[in-house]
């Protein structure tokens, strides 16, 4: 049964953000037999918006629907960020949510993982202002071990080796080094999904020019509660919601 609410879902929604019956049907059953393809391509429409949109693996697909289907990133109407840094832009469809709809938003897109790079920019190709960082946040400046998932890009991390996993050492930046470099006097948006490198990465960062935070929190990497993690955001408001067992999305927004 489990099995079947999964397909499901896929094929639901591949139906409704495919852009004209074509690629309804095309996104409906491409989703589904995502697995028995080398590349899924299709035109998708969201906030009034189309745009064409690659996957590779299943990894992929959860994700997007993470993102477009689950809306996990969802924030006020009323709130319209100008600028904003996707730490863990994976294969970019947390980066295309938001310029879907906001065209006008300045990006700055980080991912380390080569295997997803490709697919970032790919995905990202035909949108504007969109800086693309090949790289990851970190406590430190410099190179680390991070390990790489090969088929399932959304599990690379620098924590958690997975069966057949590739280590690789990867570029680094501090939060408040990537802020430096970009020379932003305030950031509207920060979303981040680095697979519980989100305490390493903030335990003393200077978020104070962030307006708002949204990410995901993971406290079985972590081995940290999500509620002493807001405690990181003395400028901020926290909330929590559960998508998992101990995984939560965390909504910070500044006092």
């Amino acid at each position: 049964m489990k099995r079947i609410k999964h397909f499901l879902k896929r094929f639901i929604a591949g139906l409704l953000f495919g852009s004209g019956i074509t690629n309804k049907i095309k996104a409906a059953f491409g989703l589904v037999l995502i697995s028995k393809l080398s590349e899924l391509r299709f035109r998708m429409k969201m906030f009034g918006t189309r745009h064409t949109v690659i996957f590779r693996t299943g990894s992929d697909v959860a994700t997007w629907l993470e993102v477009f289907f689950d809306e996990e990133y969802k924030l006020p109407n009323n709130f319209t960020p100008k600028t904003m840094i996707d730490l863990g832009a994976n294969v970019g469809f947390s980066s295309l949510y938001f310029k879907l709809r906001n065209p006008s938003l300045q990006l700055v897109a980080v991912e380390p993982d080569p295997n997803n790079i490709k697919l970032l920019h790919l995905n990202l190709a035909d949108t504007q202002n969109v800086q693309i960082i090949e790289g990851a946040v970190s406590s430190q400046e410099g190179n680390e071990k991070f390990y790489i998932a090969s088929k399932q890009g959304m599990s690379s991390s620098f924590f958690v080796p997975r069966q057949k996993s590739e280590t690789r050492n990867v570029t680094t930046y501090t939060f408040d080094s990537l802020l430096s470099f970009l020379n932003w006097q305030e950031v509207d948006l920060v979303k981040f999904d680095i697979e519980g490198a989100e305490w390493k990465v903030f335990e003393k960062a200077s978020t104070r020019r962030v307006n708002i935070l949204i990410g995901e929190y993971h406290e079985y990497i972590t081995d940290q509660k999500t509620e002493e993690f807001i405690k990181l955001f003395p400028h901020h408001t926290g909330k929590i919601h559960r998508i998992a067992d101990k995984r939560y999305i965390v909504v910070l927004i500044r006092k």
